[in-house]
């Protein structure tokens, strides 16, 4: 099965990969640390398991409209902080 990263998840996955290796460069070589990126990228973005990691670690979309149905000015922004009178 071929999986096709979005460009969400590619973005995710390569600042996950950049934040694991920031100050390796200085220990490995360039080749090496290539490798590495490229073994880390495909892992996060090809792998099933790896999906299932980045996706876990991003944030979850805004959805602002479902097909043709915009969701209006300030709609849901405070129907969970209303305290109810009772």
């Amino acid at each position: 099965m071929t999986f096709d990263p979005t460009d969400r998840e590619e973005e995710a996955a390569s600042s996950i990969v950049e934040e694991a290796l920031a100050g390796l460069g200085a220990l490995l070589p360039p080749d090496l640390l290539a490798e590495i990126r490229a073994s880390l990228l495909d892992r996060l973005t090809i792998d099933p398991d790896g999906r299932r990691l980045l996706r876990a670690a991003m944030p979850d979309p805004v959805v602002d409209e479902s097909g043709d149905v915009a969701r209006a000015a300030g709609a849901g922004t405070d129907a969970h902080t209303k305290s109810r009178a009772g």
